[in-house]
């Protein structure tokens, strides 16, 4: 078994991982291979929408090896794209940007819920109506 020297979270466009930052300066700084972790890191990423930024979690082992999971994108990123907006809110609780219907949040839990295996669908739409909040959308009727 190997020695885990350390994790690291980085977010990356799906299919787009290249030796620039974000990327080659986290990998570089622990000596790990930026081009292999680049090719691999596109190609089990291929069937993932481009321009998707997916959050990914890198284990880095004792002899500068790694392994990683792509994770579902966040639950912002899902209402984000549900509403067409490219940022939140600048004043969230005061400013409100749009909103989204139950049907669509149920939707968005069901993709979250593969990564949250351990909680109900319903638990998860919890947690994405805590972050139509912060991201400045109501939960509206439509």
């Amino acid at each position: 078994m190997k020695k885990i020297t350390g994790f690291l979270r980085l977010e990356i466009e799906a299919g787009k991982a290249n030796p620039s930052p974000p990327v080659g300066p986290a990998l570089g700084l622990r000596g790990i291979n930026i081009m292999n972790f680049c090719k691999e890191f596109n190609a089990r990423s291929k069937s993932i929408k481009d321009g998707t930024i997916v959050p990914t979690l890198i284990t880095i082992y004792e002899d500068k090896s790694i392994s990683f999971v792509i994770k579902s994108p966040s639950s912002s990123y899902h209402v984000k794209k549900n509403l067409n907006l490219t940022k939140g809110a600048k004043t969230p609780g005061k400013q409100t940007l749009g909103s989204i219907d139950l049907k669509s949040v149920y939707e968005i839990a069901k993709s979250k819920q593969k990564d949250l295996s351990h909680l109900s669908v319903q638990s998860v739409a919890r947690s994405i109506l805590g972050s139509l909040q912060s991201t400045g959308v109501s939960l509206g009727q439509n």
